[in-house]
C-alpha cells in the first residue's frame, strides 16, 4: 500500500486518485478535517491516519515548556520550512515563537482526561491515530497513556 502524506486540502486532492490512504497531522482549528474532506471528496479511499503532536508531563508548566523547546519550529508552516536548509536556520526562524503559539500545534497538559477528550475530538473522522509525544519522558508517557488515556479513547 502507498499512502499520501498531506497537510493541505490541495495536496490531499491531488494525491487522492493514486493513494491507498491518507496520513496527516493535527492542526490549529482542526484544519486536518478540511484535509480529510478534500481527500474523500476527490475520491480518496483507504484508511485516514492522523498523527497528533502532544506533550504530557506530570507538571503542566513543564509539559508546555518542553513542547515549546522541542516543537516550536512546527509553527513556522510549510511556506517557511521549504526555504530553510539548515537546522540552525530553523532555530533562528523560530526564536520569536511563543508558548501560546506552540499550544495551537501541540496539545500540552498534565491531565490524562484532558488528553483523552482532546484526542477524541481531534481524531473525529479518522480511522487511525498515531501519538507523537514531543517530550523526553517516553516511559512516563507510555505508562500514563496506556493506563489512563487510551482506555478512555478506545472505550
Amino acid at each position: 500500500e502507498l499512502y499520501t502524506a498531506a497537510v493541505t486540502p490541495a495536496t490531499a486532492t491531488r494525491s487522492a486518485r493514486w493513494a491507498d490512504g491518507l496520513i496527516t497531522i493535527n492542526q490549529p482549528g482542526h484544519a486536518q478535517r478540511e484535509t480529510l474532506a478534500a481527500y474523500r471528496e476527490a475520491g480518496g479511499r483507504g484508511p485516514a491516519v492522523l498523527q497528533v503532536h502532544l506533550s504530557w508531563d506530570p507538571d503542566p508548566d513543564r509539559a508546555l515548556a518542553v513542547a515549546h523547546d522541542q516543537w516550536r519550529e512546527a509553527v513556522l508552516g510549510s511556506d517557511v520550512a521549504w526555504e530553510i536548509a539548515q537546522p540552525e536556520h530553523f532555530e533562528q526562524a523560530a526564536r520569536f515563537v511563543g508558548r501560546d503559539q506552540v499550544a495551537e500545534y501541540v496539545h500540552s497538559s498534565a491531565d490524562p482526561g484532558e488528553h483523552a477528550a482532546w484526542l477524541v475530538e481531534a481524531a473525529e473522522g479518522f480511522d487511525r491515530v498515531m501519538l507523537h509525544q514531543v517530550g523526553a519522558d517516553q516511559v512516563g508517557f507510555v505508562e500514563t497513556f496506556g493506563e489512563r488515556v487510551l482506555p478512555e479513547v478506545t472505550g
